[in-house]
């Protein structure tokens, strides 16, 4: 004990972060505040802290150079002697690989620097296999804010960027994919984070992930990896038919993390029958029967394309509110008002899935210029900036992240509302462009950024948006 701080201090088994032991002539001190109430060694030379729940806690991990008779003692005093070849030739290793990452990059307008930021943090935020969970290379969110942590939903749209890129980076892009698939429990559920050494519990949207890798079979002109994520990828979208579904009226719930929209106000009374989990079934579904398709079983292909379209017709006819010109949730418990009025950019995703009339699409096209909808100086703001709970720098409470905007644009796009799609697409990329490093999410007021830098969706979004849109807009 240290004050009233637990203090452990390791040497060469303690591995940092990024998967490097310490050397035997350092040492590293970790403190906590407030003070863990236990610090035990863990596998694969881990520490695990159990902290007080419920307030926010800090680590730090302090190095110390052994010196005199000590590090003598731990190593020979040549094994330490500064060689300055060998820092050039690190350094020249370091140019060449980022050059080769940068070769044939799917960057529209090398000038422009935040796209060249934008596919360099695909690089940069890759982390190297560690742990029992992570026995693939992952592209983590962001290396200063999200350590070792790979997020579902984050993963795939990340692959989908990487998709683009040279066969270093679609080498990279399988890689997400097959590191979330290797970690699917039991039951099919592929989980909403994977870190090193655990798995997580909950789930993120299905659909993206199939999207993904359908989008790597197109650029590799290769099915092989259609083949070997089909099954894990079907038995995701079972479990969600299966298990989320509290009331066995075939619309699927969820919320709050689950959802990817981990604070938004549609959940502040519970779980819902969430617009946007029918639609990603609906994706998913459909882009399943184009991998079935593909891989030569007609008769799945056809019970996933009758699935994507009964979920598409309900959407259409259940979570369309004629009053408002919008699509919502609905309450799970039957109500005299079925819906959850909360404006947020998930009611687009019927868009996106073409699950939406003509007049449909032009209604909500038409409220994008509507305070009590989605207009504000910097949109989409994720909730309706009349909102009580509106607040434009709380997380999903208001800010503007540049995933739901991706998502509208493109609902907007399949429908042929250009204008809209196209004032959208060109603010959003404004919005990222105005910082030297993309970040988390942004003020809905300011245009300020806000949460993690080097923020690795928010870039693949800024390089996504420039290209072309994506593969299923052509319908089935």
């Amino acid at each position: 004990m240290e004050g009233d701080a637990i203090v452990a201090t390791a040497r060469a088994a303690l591995v940092s972060f990024w998967g490097v032991a310490l050397p035997e002539t350092w040492t590293a001190t970790l403190r906590f505040d407030p003070p863990a109430s236990s610090l035990e060694a863990w596998d694969d030379g881990c520490w695990r802290a159990t902290l007080p729940g419920g307030v926010p806690a800090v680590a730090t991990v302090t190095l110390h150079a052994v010196s005199g008779e000590a590090a003598a003692a731990a190593a020979p005093a040549a094994a330490h002697a500064l060689d300055p070849t060998g820092f050039e030739a690190a350094g020249d290793a370091l140019r060449d690989e980022i050059a080769d990452w940068f070769r044939d990059a799917p960057i529209p307008d090398r000038d422009d620097p935040m796209a060249a930021m934008a596919w360099f943090l695909m690089w940069e935020n890759t982390a190297a296999p560690w742990g029992t969970r992570w026995t693939r290379q992952a592209v983590v969110p962001s290396k200063r804010h999200y350590f070792r942590g790979v997020w579902l939903w984050d993963a795939a749209f990340h692959a989908v960027a990487l998709s683009r890129g040279n066969v270093q980076a679609q080498a990279l892009a399988a890689d997400q994919l097959r590191l979330l698939a290797d970690n699917a429990a039991p039951n099919g559920r592929i989980p909403r984070e994977v870190w090193a050494h655990d798995a997580g519990t909950g789930t993120q949207p299905p659909g993206v992930m199939t999207w993904a890798a359908l989008a790597l079979a197109d650029r590799a002109g290769d099915d092989a990896l259609l083949a070997e994520l089909y099954a894990p990828l079907s038995a995701n979208h079972d479990w969600f038919v299966r298990t989320m579904d509290s009331d066995g009226d075939g619309r699927c719930e969820w919320s709050r993390e689950d959802s990817g929209m981990d604070t938004s106000p549609r959940f502040d009374g519970g779980a819902v029958e969430a617009v946007d989990l029918q639609a990603w079934l609906a994706l998913d579904a459909q882009l399943l029967g184009r991998i079935a398709t593909r891989l030569g079983r007609p008769a799945e292909a056809d019970a996933w394309a009758t699935q994507a379209a009964a979920r598409r017709d309900d959407l259409r006819t259940a979570f369309w509110d004629p009053r408002d010109g919008w699509f919502y949730d609905r309450r799970i418990r039957d109500a005299q008002d079925p819906f959850v009025r909360v404006p947020t950019p998930a009611s687009f995703l019927p868009l996106l899935v073409g699950a939406a009339t003509d007049d449909q699409a032009r209604a909500m096209a038409a409220r994008l210029d509507e305070a009590q909808f989605l207009a504000a100086p910097f949109g989409l703001p994720t909730v309706s900036v009349t909102h009580a709970t509106y607040n434009p720098t709380d997380y999903w409470r208001g800010p503007v992240w540049i995933v739901t905007n991706a998502l509208a644009i493109w609902g907007l796009q399949r429908y042929g509302l250009d204008p809209q799609a196209e004032a959208l697409r060109t603010s959003t990329l404004a919005l990222v462009a105005a910082g030297v490093t993309p970040r988390e999410y942004y003020d809905s007021q300011t245009g300020a950024g806000l949460g993690a830098p080097d923020f690795g969706w928010s870039g693949a979004f800024y390089l996504l948006l420039q290209g072309p849109p994506p593969l299923f807009l052509d319908g089935d």
